[in-house]
């Protein structure tokens, strides 16, 4: 009967991803997912979460149906359900699991129930049965998008939850409900990203009574009422068994509670990326079983002493970077902990790169950008792990030494190296995906010897001095230097002295292009319709990995391959006729900038190939003939830029979507188009742009900010959306 009733099971599922494959034959035990007692042959543990198929493009290998079939309600012993990650089609939260007493874990996170039948709606009327699940110890309802549940704050009497995820579900309710409290003996609690704009009774007398509490994950809400530092002791027996408490974006203000101090078992520590101010209290340096301190991006002020970290030996995460802090370290001190992660940017040293980071030996991040340090990088610094350094934006004016043989980003941008070219120990370095060595100082010919390295993704050596033939940062001959780097997504070489002919081959070997610039040298030449095969749909990945270690669940992002390098990244643009520089928004920006050189010949028609072409630069050359027919039909085009060239013939009417377009100094004739986004200009450089953007300086500036603010909304919900849930916001698909 048993084995019957899982076939049926079975059936009542599309299983497009053959999950279920393995239930065939007499012992329905050894099927995967099910679990039987030992004894007595029931079924206990029913074990359907949908695993990932790929995280490149967060799919999961879910099964499908309009409705939960209630043939589980035949399972009486069964005390383990998981159904997370499967997709039933925005069906209602079935009422027969109130009917399931016995069970002792349900998860149903991200498994596109909705009783308005919609993803769209937010609301979801009643989870009473939740009440009737008396022996009930771990509850996941993550990214079910329940807005306005009162009946969820009306339940009662759940004296034997331990574990309970409401994350992803924004809440209409405008403060974290006081219910919450009810749950006394709860071990964790994870209300992630649920738009709560306040905590009713403030943090520590809501949760005061919550005697277990191991880790409370509140981050990614809006509380800018709370201030933690308004609680000068701690209430009732909150935070005594407290391991891991998590308020990253939360905006809480402030100052960070000297009580932080007083909870001994803490290990790990959130408050990232908040409103806090004030001084770091000397007692967080007495938490013995610290692993993970994060204060970055807050408005901290004064400075961090050996005193900090007396005791946290066993720290391994240190993130107090975009602070303001300053760093009153001596250089010899011997730190109690082996980092592993170590992020101080705009941290202020003033001094030479410290002695005391030479004993960190296990660290495979170093983020000391824009930290003021000044003077030579030591000797030591080749021999430790890392795998991430950035130093850019400092005082750094020498030669360059041999780096740690695992790198795979380096950033010494910003900080006026010179002294010579580029060295050789760079080029030793195989496993490296990321360089940017721009707004240095460098000159020379950099050696030939980056022929093998075909996981290099980003190359930036702008704004130097470089020399040498064929445009390639290592000034001997693209075809040696760079030809094998089939990887290659970004190339930068704009504004330094290099010459000769761009390659025909480029198209062809860089096929994940996305940005080309190689403005401001000395090329000549005609521009290769070769140019024109390079790829145009491409982007930079995320992978998330979602983490439960000792009952507490983490969201950590990392980076796959260049990530990280995309989120750092500056680029100055000439779009609609002005220097733009993306930094947050770069990713989306596909770009040629061929601008400042001696180029020759016609603009190939092949470039109207380029679909998702967004800024084209071919501004300050020597191009003739007419503007290719084709142009106007690239629909993610714009900006062109044509300025200062020999072109003729009729100006095209079908360039209206354009937003700045510059044709200024050439033989064309005609009227510039009129449209809904181009419109003419009395202005001598012909650019057209929208409105009263070019105009008005400040409200320019603001747009541009508006955009990089609208797209760290788009990262902040990649970034905190757990590996099980891959719909944004709720809006599912």
């Amino acid at each position: 009967k048993v084995r019957e009733t899982l076939l049926k099971l079975k059936q009542s599922f599309k299983d497009p991803y053959h999950r279920l494959s393995s239930w065939k034959g007499n012992n329905c035990c050894i099927w995967r997912g099910i679990s039987c007692d030992e004894t007595n042959g029931h079924v206990v543990k029913l074990n359907l979460r949908a695993p990932w198929a790929s995280l490149l493009r967060e799919e999961r290998k879910s099964l499908v149906a309009s409705v939960l079939n209630s043939c589980l309600l035949q399972f009486t012993y069964l005390e383990h359900l998981d159904l997370s990650g499967n997709n039933f089609q925005y069906s209602p939260i079935p009422q027969i699991f109130g009917s399931m007493k016995q069970l002792r874990y349900l998860n149903i996170s991200n498994s596109r129930f909705n009783d308005q039948g919609s993803p769209w709606a937010l609301t979801v009327h009643d989870v009473q049965w939740i009440s009737n699940l008396s022996s009930l110890q771990h509850l996941g309802m993550a990214g079910i998008c329940l807005g306005e549940t009162p009946s969820l704050f009306q339940i009662q009497n759940m004296t034997s939850l331990r574990f309970l995820d409401l994350s992803f579900n924004l809440f209409i309710t405008s403060s974290i409900h006081n219910s919450f409290g009810n749950f006394k003996n709860l071990l964790h609690l994870n209300i992630v990203a649920n738009a709560f704009s306040g905590i009713e009774k403030g943090l520590l007398l809501m949760f005061g009574n919550m005697c277990y509490l191991r880790s409370l994950d509140i981050s990614y809400n809006q509380l800018p009422g709370e201030q933690i530092g308004k609680y000068r002791n701690l209430s009732g027996c909150f935070g005594h068994d407290l391991e891991a408490l998590n308020l990253d974006y939360a905006r809480i203000s402030g100052y960070v509670p000297n009580w932080l101090g007083m909870l001994g078992n803490l290990k790990h520590v959130h408050l990232s990326h908040n409103q806090l101010n004030g001084t770091v209290p000397e007692s967080l340096g007495q938490l013995s079983n610290l692993e993970t301190l994060d204060l970055s991006y807050d408005s901290l002020e004064a400075a961090i002493c050996e005193v900090h970290f007396t005791s946290l030996s066993k720290l391994k995460t240190l993130s107090i970077g975009s602070t303001g802090l300053t760093i009153k370290i001596k250089s010899d001190w011997i730190p109690p902990f082996q980092l592993e992660y170590i992020e101080m940017e705009s941290c202020k040293f003033g001094t030479q790169i410290p002695q005391w980071l030479q004993t960190q030996s296990k660290a495979t991040t170093l983020l000391l950008s824009n930290a003021s340090i000044w003077g030579t990088l030591p000797k030591w610094m080749k021999d430790m792990n890392l795998n991430e350094l950035d130093l850019s934006h400092n005082q750094i004016k020498v030669t360059l030494p041999r780096f740690p043989s695992n790198l795979k980003l380096i950033d010494l941008s910003g900080n006026s190296i010179s002294g010579g070219s580029i060295p050789n120990s760079l080029c030793h370095i195989k496993t490296m995906v990321v360089v940017e060595l721009s707004n240095n100082n460098l000159a020379g010919n950099i050696p030939d010897c980056w022929r093998h390295h075909q996981d290099i993704e980003v190359v930036d050596q702008s704004s130097n001095n470089l020399s040498g033939v064929a445009p390639t940062p290592w000034g001997i001959s693209l075809s040696l230097a760079l030809k094998n780097c089939t990887s290659l997504r970004f190339l930068d070489v704009g504004e330094n002295a290099l010459s000769g002919n761009v390659p025909k081959w480029i198209g062809d070997t860089f096929g994940y292009l996305r940005i080309l610039r190689l403005w401001g040298n000395k090329f000549n030449g005609s521009i290769p319709w070769q140019l024109c095969q390079l790829s145009t749909d491409l982007r930079s990945w995320i992978l998330l990995k979602t983490i439960y270690k000792e009952g507490y669940l983490t969201v950590y992002l990392e980076s796959y391959k260049t990530m990280l390098w995309w989120e750092k990244e500056h680029l100055n643009e000439v779009i609609k006729g002005r220097y733009l520089e993306y930094t947050k928004t770069l990713q989306f920006l596909v770009s040629r900038d061929l601008s400042m050189n001696n180029l020759e010949g016609v603009i190939p028609e092949e470039l109207t190939h380029l679909t998702s072409l967004t800024a084209l630069n071919l501004s300050q050359n020597q191009l003739s003939g007419k503007i290719p027919g084709k142009i106007g039909e690239l629909e993610s085009l714009e900006s062109l830029d044509l300025f200062v060239n020999q072109l003729s013939g009729m100006i095209l009417s079908s360039i209206t979507k354009l937003s700045a377009l510059s044709l200024s100094y050439s033989n064309f004739s005609g009227k510039i188009p009129k449209g809904n986004q181009l419109q003419t200009l009395d202005d001598p450089s012909i650019y057209a742009v929208v409105g009263v953007l070019i105009f008005n300086q400040s409200w320019r500036h603001a747009y541009l900010r508006l955009v990089d603010r609208c797209k760290d909304g788009q990262l902040l919900l990649v970034v905190i959306k757990m590996a099980s849930f891959r719909n944004k916001m709720c809006i599912l698909d």
